[in-house]
């Protein structure tokens, strides 16, 4: 038997943006559900995070996951376990009310998961846990304790893994998942794993961090035990290095309906330069250039002390009158915003 892992899927990013929900539509219509059909795949487990805002879902937000989600499922017996992730909740530590239990129970194939489960497929036991919080960790903890599964499906927050490319996570030890085989987790939106913990990633692109990421989904096969990659060929986010003297204006066609973020390595005359900028815009949804700039001191005896933007951001979140846990989770939310602003 095989069964699809589907990673964060945040239905409703960017408050229901139409042109990011597009960006799903041709996801899920063209590589996704293809290939569930053409392998035969009836199960799908996604690892949490099926919602992305916590406050309320869109109209426009829950027609798509009807059209697009739900009523493929239905015509192609697909069934699903959706397990409960921290966007999914209303409530920080409180697993309900949550927006799959409200909006997707009521579908016979689609389980929700919002308490530690094992599931069985062909008799090999899987275990799923949900978001941990405050009012589940003593039940999950003890639950996972005591399980004798050899796979687990989780949305964990550990530390030591890639938050976002290039930015490592900070969260609980993953220790207690230790006696696992393997454990496959949502949360995080870039892969990564470490140990017998990987984090399988969204199946899209969703800001510049992720630019020329590959993302895509993932395939269990329950009899080789083995997980294999399937790639979503559609980018949304990319980062174009430009120097005049090497770049093929021939490849402008490839930009066409993504977001670029243009790198100025050379820019060489301004009217070939701005020629370039007419016609990426074009064909790309947006356009954002970061023109590197030298600055050469002409005083060789003056002495200059760079420090670190990072470090200014960290050293300032240092002086707020916030808890210690407070502290990380705003330099984890700043250092996210400061990497993407500079296209790393």
């Amino acid at each position: 038997m095989k069964i699809a892992y589907l990673g964060d899927t945040h239905f409703g990013h960017k408050n229901g943006d139409l042109i990011f929900a597009e960006f799903q539509k041709n996801f899920y219509t063209n590589t996704f559900f293809p290939y569930l059909q053409k392998h035969n795949i009836k199960k799908v487990i996604q690892t949490g995070d099926f919602f992305d805002s916590r406050r309320a879902i869109r109209h426009s937000t829950m027609q798509l996951v009807r059209e697009y989600i739900i009523k493929p499922s239905n015509d192609n017996n697909i069934n699903w376990d959706i397990n409960i992730g921290n966007h999914d909740m209303h409530m920080k530590e409180s697993i309900h009310p949550n927006a799959c239990t409200e909006l997707l129970s009521v579908y016979p194939n689609f389980t929700i998961i919002d308490k530690p489960t094992t599931v069985l497929f062909d008799n090999v036991a899987i275990d799923i846990i949900p978001w941990i919080c405050n009012e589940n960790k003593k039940e999950i903890k003890e639950f996972i304790k005591n399980s004798l599964s050899p796979y687990c499906v989780g949305h964990f927050e550990l530390s030591g893994f890639l938050y976002m490319k290039g930015m490592t996570s900070e969260g609980e030890r993953p220790d207690f998942l230790n006696h696992y085989t393997q454990v496959w987790s949502g949360h995080y939106h870039t892969q990564s794993q470490n140990g017998n913990v990987h984090y399988i990633g969204t199946p899209y692109q969703m800001t510049f961090g992720d630019a020329d990421d590959d993302r895509g989904f993932w395939v269990f096969d329950t009899e080789t035990k083995e997980m294999e990659f399937i790639l979503n060929p559609y980018n949304l986010y990319t980062k174009l290095y430009y120097d005049h003297n090497t770049f093929d204006i021939n490849t402008i066609p490839n930009y066409n309906g993504m977001n670029v973020k243009l790198i100025v390595e050379d820019r060489g005359e301004s009217a070939q330069f701005n020629l370039l900028i007419e016609q990426l815009s074009k064909v790309a949804l947006s356009v954002s250039v970061i023109d590197n700039v030298d600055v050469v001191s002409q005083n060789n005896n003056l002495k200059i002390d760079i420090t670190d933007t990072l470090k200014i951001i960290s050293d300032y979140i240092d002086e707020l009158s916030e808890t210690v846990r407070n502290k990380k989770e705003i330099k984890k939310i700043m250092t996210a915003l400061y990497k993407e602003g500079i296209g790393e």
